[in-house]
């Protein structure tokens, strides 16, 4: 359970807007969603408008065998542009039938940017993980990864230093 979740005296706005900078924008649109109702006429509007920006941002709305590589990976290749996130640095997971779609943004001057997953799928042969990362070419992009079975993904944009990763922002398509 998150702090967005709980409803608790953590919904605020410097808390949403920590979330979505987190690359957390689901957990900033519950906060946000919950603040509409208080505060004057101004504050209402003002946080009307980020729910807005957040759902568009957002686009509407166990144990298994270790695989997989954990060391940086080459460049994927062109990605097709991301879809409008938070501000810099977020990224989003989209599972789908057969596929994961991973959406980031850093700022432009972000070293050696990289996206490292975790893709998850339930197999005949049980729960399987993989860990990956991979260096992306742009500050912003839109990665579809084909994954057989039924998949989850873990993703996190960040930085490649060496054969270490280290995160800036993450999402969960569970």
């Amino acid at each position: 359970m998150t702090v967005a979740d709980e409803g608790s005296t953590f919904d605020t706005e410097t808390m949403a807007e920590l979330h979505a900078r987190q690359g957390r924008p689901a957990d900033a649109l519950a906060i946000y969603r919950r603040l509409t109702d208080a505060g004057d006429p101004a504050a209402r509007e003002r946080r009307l408008r980020r729910v807005a920006a957040l759902e568009t941002a957002i686009g509407g709305g166990g144990a298994g065998a270790e695989g997989g590589s954990t060391g940086v990976a080459a460049n994927p290749g062109p990605v097709a542009p991301a879809r409008e996130l938070a501000a810099p640095p977020a990224v989003t997971v989209q599972i789908g039938p057969g596929a994961v779609t991973v959406d980031w943004v850093v700022l432009p001057d972000t070293p050696s940017p990289a996206l490292q997953l975790v893709l998850i799928r339930r197999t005949a042969a049980g729960v399987q993980t993989e860990k990956r990362t991979l260096l992306v070419n742009a500050p912003s992009g839109r990665l579809t990864l084909p994954i057989e079975g039924d998949p989850a993904a873990l993703a996190a944009i960040g930085t490649a230093a060496g054969d270490r990763f280290i995160a800036l922002a993450h999402d969960r398509g569970l």
